[in-house]
């Protein structure tokens, strides 16, 4: 049964594949629009635009996008990006294939599998949904123009998540010493600094307050509501993925010398560390340590991929199998405002 599975996952069609996944990631996760308060909020920062009506505003992309599209209608707006998702999904499926050729039915797995697809899936209209497409730019494309147009991207759907992105990036880079990863940072960090410096002088800050402001006035509640899911937030930041993470690094740690064990830190701090302590410290806590380092562990499972894909090929491993299982059985943990584990279809019920 198990090589009937395996040569099944092998050898469906691109789209048949990339379908079937998708519908298990939908009923798997339950995929939802953001909520139509939310929604609400960037109705009134459009029709307002260019003065500021709540933080929203400083997501000045989505605000413009909205402006120009003229609707009041948020099924409008949760279509479009339903839309928009699904047919990047079925691109980056298409792009893995011309990228990474060796390995590109297990990459489009665990592409699927990451804890970004699960998050913007349930936050349908969500800015998170741009800053996953420009961030995932990253995985195919060694380009500064790709750099500088994914940090644009990023900065214009939300600045401070973009700009603790390119901290990400700086410690990845101490750890792999590839001028590439310099160069991303170096543009996400200056291009965010631009949007947030730029942003902050062209609003007056709403009564309801900058992002900023919000956090620090929510952080020690939020501490507490930490606590008491200490444990799970940071099964939340790579969910199915944590084992596919973890034999990479395996791998790594055999082929370190002690002296290289900073660059292993700094690693783990790029793709972890400080994901994880802003799903800590901010209120929507996975979401924000998923938004804020997703692309970095994802870029960082692809570009270490091959020598595990050389061993199941050796050895002959069902490895596909094996990926598709652990998803499948992985319970989609979303930890969300104040604590609360996200239910699935909630969302549905609720509209």
């Amino acid at each position: 049964m198990i090589s009937r599975l395996e040569n099944s996952l092998r050898h469906l069609s691109t789209f048949k594949f990339c379908f079937i996944l998708i519908i298990i990631a939908a009923l798997r996760v339950g995929v939802s629009p953001i909520g139509k308060e939310w929604f609400g909020w960037l109705l009134n920062a459009s029709k307002a635009f260019p003065d500021a009506t709540s933080y929203i505003s400083y997501s000045p992309i989505p605000v413009l996008i909205l402006k120009l599209l003229g609707t009041s209608n948020p099924y409008v707006w949760w279509l479009l990006w339903l839309l928009i998702d699904i047919t990047w999904i079925i691109i980056c499926f298409k792009l893995i294939e011309k990228h990474y050729p060796s390995s590109a039915r297990a990459l489009q797995l665990i592409f699927i599998m990451s804890q970004s697809i699960m998050v913007n899936l349930t936050m349908i209209g969500h800015y998170d949904n741009l800053i996953f497409i420009a961030g995932s730019l990253l995985l195919f494309y060694e380009k500064k123009s790709v750099y500088f147009l994914s940090s644009v991207i990023v900065g214009g759907a939300n600045p401070y998540l973009g700009f603790a992105s390119g901290v990400c990036f700086i410690f990845y880079y101490f750890y792999s010493e590839n001028k590439k990863h310099l160069e991303i940072s170096l543009f996400w960090l200056l291009v965010n600094l631009v949007y947030l410096v730029g942003t902050h002088l062209w609003y007056v800050a709403p009564a309801t307050g900058t992002r900023e402001s919000i956090v620090l006035g929510q952080v020690s509640e939020v501490i507490k509501g930490s606590i008491g899911v200490w444990w799970f937030i940071p099964l939340t930041i790579l969910g199915p993925l944590t084992l596919v993470y973890a034999s990479i690094i395996y791998e790594k740690l055999n082929q370190t010398r002690s002296k290289s064990m900073l660059r292993i830190f700094s690693l783990f701090f790029a793709t972890f560390l400080i994901p994880s302590a802003m799903a800590y410290l901010i209120l929507d806590h996975t979401r924000i340590g998923v938004a804020a380092g997703g692309v970095v562990s994802l870029l960082f499972i692809f570009e270490n991929f091959e020598k595990i894909n050389e061993k199941v090929i050796l050895f002959e491993y069902p490895l596909l199998t094996f990926l598709f299982v652990i998803w499948v059985l992985t319970p989609p943990i979303i930890i969300d405002s104040g604590g609360v584990f996200r239910l699935p279809y909630l969302k549905y019920i609720q509209l």
